[in-house]
């Protein structure tokens, strides 16, 4: 099944192989050189400072410039916005009604059939993606995100990265799994789990559409398999010893 082989290997896919790195190893540099120019970021998302400690690489992003003076914001452009606005929902989401929740996140995206990839080539639709996000509120009602910083490449306008993406949540509500019928469900701990670090690299479409998302992993337990097994390793505490 599909959906089995995305979110059961997410976690294997956080670790890049040293072949891997070396065929995107220029590409990398130019973004990591872009990430650590970036501001922090101006959204109502909170600045990330909590990531999960077992990251397995460093973020480069800087810190917030200290005042000097009043300072001058750059204008933002469209896709710049759009990305945002996109961060902003996520952290809204409403699971009692899905419909209304992602008819504007959805509209965000070129089509619901838009590609978010992962780092090993693993594909899911935005469709797909958001029923995984709807399961996981269910189950940790107070899940979301935070994030240091977005910003755009100024090599390719068409490309905005967001730096320091990190999840958490309490798991009070339903119990958790990614798969019905075919992953037993987790049952609620009252643990809170946070996630290792992501970058979020957003491919814009003309008219300010979302053509794609790549998400790469900075650690080891990230996307819904890393938030998979960390409710099992806290429900299950002898497990995680």
């Amino acid at each position: 099944m599909k959906l089995f082989r995305l979110f059961s290997s997410h976690k294997a896919a956080s670790v890049s192989t040293a072949d891997s790195k070396s065929s995107r190893g220029e590409e990398q540099e130019e973004i990591e050189e872009t990430v650590s120019n970036c501001g922090a970021s101006t959204t109502s998302l909170s600045i990330s400072s909590a990531c999960s400690k077992r990251s397995s690489k460093k973020s480069q992003r800087s810190k917030k410039p200290k005042n000097r003076g009043e300072e001058v914001l750059p204008t933002k452009s469209e896709n710049l916005k759009v990305v945002e606005r996109f961060m902003e929902l996520t952290n809204l989401f409403d699971p009692e009604n899905i419909d209304s929740s992602f008819e504007e996140t959805l509209g965000l995206f070129e089509s619901p059939d838009v590609t978010m990839e992962f780092e090993d080539g693993l594909k899911c639709t935005a469709r797909e993606c958001a029923l995984q996000l709807k399961m996981a509120y269910e189950s940790f009602p107070d899940y979301g995100m935070s994030l240091a910083a977005i910003c755009e490449d100024p090599r390719s306008p068409k490309r905005i990265f967001v730096d320091g993406v990190c999840w958490s949540g309490t798991h009070t509500g339903t119990p958790y799994t990614i798969i019905p019928g075919e992953l037993p469900a987790i049952p609620p701990s009252g643990k809170r789990i946070s996630l290792d670090e992501e970058r979020y690299i957003f491919h814009m479409k003309k008219g300010g559409k979302i053509g794609k998302i790549q998400i790469i992993a900075m650690g080891s337990i990230t996307g819904y398999a890393g938030l998979y097994e960390s409710a099992e390793a806290a429900s299950c505490p002898k497990l995680s010893e």
